[in-house]
Parts: structure tokens; C-alpha cells; sequence
């Protein structure tokens, strides 16, 4: 993935050889397209339908948030509870999240 507001950097990349065997499967985001609106991306949005698919893709997640909130230390029963959460959350259709941190409440 490659944050580029200006796009000259994008142009750069596409020169090396490596980039040009995979610079078929990139997805371009303009941010100006529709005045109002933002980009995102919904990392709970799950095309796969089978359970191996999205197994995988739930651990991968989980191995994400683990590297981008390092601080939060999540000990091995914090794992064990918040994986099958993911694999709820991407089994299922339009669920983001916001979602997900409804369902880990201690509340409820």
C-alpha cells in the first residue's frame, strides 16, 4: 500500500521491474473525486465466504492491530477473545469497527 497525495511518488515506483509485475493489482483512490466525501477502507470487509478464507484473514487482522497499537499488549486470553469476534464480524455483511467494539463492551 502506497500513500501518495501528490502521486509523483506512485510514478516513481512504477519504473522498478518488481512493481511492474504486480502494478496490475493496485487501487487507485482520489481523494478529490467527489467533493465531501472521504476514502476509506473497511478492514472488516470480507469477500470470502468459506471458513478457511476467513480464518485466515481474521488472524491476519488480528496480527495488524497487534502491530499498530503495539502499546495495547494484548495478552494471550485478550487474543483468544478477540479472534473469534473478527471472524463473527467478517462473516458477516456490513459490519465495521464500530461494530466490533459494541460487541467487546464489558457491559453487555
Amino acid at each position: 500500500m502506497v500513500l501518495d497525495p501528490h502521486g509523483d511518488t506512485v510514478n516513481r515506483i512504477r519504473k522498478f521491474d518488481l512493481a511492474k509485475k504486480y502494478f496490475s493489482r493496485h487501487i487507485y483512490i482520489d481523494p478529490t473525486l467527489s467533493k465531501g466525501h472521504t476514502p476509506v477502507l473497511n478492514p472488516l470487509e470480507c469477500t470470502a465466504k468459506n471458513s478457511l478464507d476467513i480464518e485466515i484473514q481474521a488472524t491476519q487482522l488480528l496480527r495488524a492491530i497487534q502491530e499498530m497499537i503495539p502499546d495495547a499488549k494484548l495478552s494471550n486470553f485478550m487474543r483468544t477473545i478477540l479472534k473469534p469476534c473478527l471472524y463473527v464480524m467478517l462473516s458477516k455483511q456490513d459490519t465495521n469497527l464500530t461494530d466490533l467494539q459494541e460487541m467487546l463492551k464489558q457491559e453487555e
